[in-house]
């Protein structure tokens, strides 16, 4: 499959769409984007498990309980390789909590 077109294709699809926890959210996008590149997310067994039922996302607390991790970085360090910012490239997973700190998968 031309994983740039699907890719490209999931963007456009999604511009201008407002974000909804659970529904819309970073991880429902970029996880999505991810299987349209590669044909499977990178963790689709997260679905419905990082929010609570008022669709919050869990505290740090209920994160280690579910997921065995407190930070987010750290259950992406699990599934995903890190790569430097100096390679980006399209289709790179980009995170960031501040904009001159940025992680890439």
């Amino acid at each position: 499959p031309d994983w740039k077109q699907n890719l490209t294709t999931w963007i456009e699809q999604n511009k201008g769409r407002r974000f909804s926890w659970g529904a819309h959210d970073c991880f429902v996008f970029t996880n999505t984007a991810w299987r349209m590149m590669t044909g499977k997310g990178y963790a689709d067994e997260w679905y419905d498990r990082y929010y609570d039922r008022n669709y919050r996302p869990l505290s740090p607390d209920h994160m280690r309980e579910e997921f065995g991790y407190q930070e987010l970085y750290e259950a992406l360090d699990e599934k995903l390789k890190r790569v430097p910012v100096t390679s980006a490239s399209y289709g790179n997973l980009v995170g960031t909590t501040k904009r001159s700190n940025l992680t890439e998968y």
